[in-house]
């Protein structure tokens, strides 16, 4: 009885070390210990599809990051957006995007502004306390490059402003702002 009491209990306490060991981030190489302390920033990218339709259709995704970035196209592409915030030393905590435009339409003297906002995405990919997931997207931003005017006006200038932050586990926070600008 003594003998089977004991294997009993190496063997409940094996498999608590295993489940400890799946909720400490042993075996995923998607998350990340949370140290004690990370003086770092996450790092924010801006992921960006350009394509072309036509007799030779190409497209194209290209990685942006910086605080200030400025990307022109044109109005014969489509265009998306998305952002994306790696942190390899505390995981990600948080994801935040905002974007709007501003479009000016004209014909002579007369002038037309137009702005408006697309929506905020704001993202906490997880609430665990001893890991943090390594890297986290955002929905995409599709950017309207043939956004028209009224009968008789043509377009002057479009411009779309995306702002993008992040925040580490640690409190680690950096920012990103993207313009892109929409040219005939």
């Amino acid at each position: 009885m003594k003998m089977l009491f004991k294997a009993l209990l190496l063997g409940s306490s094996a498999l608590f070390l295993v489940n400890a060991c799946r909720s400490r981030c042993c075996e995923d190489p998607g998350v990340v210990r949370i140290p004690s302390s990370d003086a770092s920033a996450p790092e924010l990218i801006w992921m960006i599809t350009r394509a072309t339709s036509g007799a030779t259709p190409t497209s194209s995704i290209a990685p942006y990051s910086g605080e200030n970035i400025s990307i022109t196209v044109r109005r014969t592409e489509t265009v998306r957006v998305f952002l994306m915030a790696r942190d390899e030393q505390s995981g990600i905590r948080r994801v935040r995007s905002t974007c709007g435009f501003g479009q000016n339409c004209s014909s002579g003297s007369a002038v037309i502004f137009y702005d408006g906002i697309l929506p905020e995405y704001d993202q906490r990919p997880t609430r665990m306390r001893e890991c943090g997931v390594v890297e986290w997207s955002l929905p995409e931003y599709s950017i309207d490059t043939q956004r028209g005017c009224p009968p008789g006006m043509s377009l002057a200038e479009l411009i779309y402003a995306l702002e993008g932050t992040a925040e580490n586990n640690k409190g680690g926070t950096a920012t990103s702002n993207l313009l892109i600008f929409v040219v005939p």
